[in-house]
């Protein structure tokens, strides 16, 4: 068995699912930017984001 058959997959963070989905989505709207520029704003509207946990009461 190969070491990468053994370790686990680990479950994605919300963070990860977030930026997942949303970086794809702001790539449709802002085709100009960089996929530096995409990830940075995405992650930078993580901070209000629903999915966020810490945002979430």
């Amino acid at each position: 068995m190969e070491n990468s058959e053994l370790k686990k997959k680990k479950e994605k963070t919300p963070y990860q699912e977030y930026m997942k989905n949303n970086v794809p989505k702001l790539k449709a709207i802002h085709q100009n930017l960089s996929h530096k520029e995409i990830f940075r704003l995405s992650a930078l509207n993580w901070k209000d984001a629903i999915e966020n946990p810490k945002n979430q009461k």
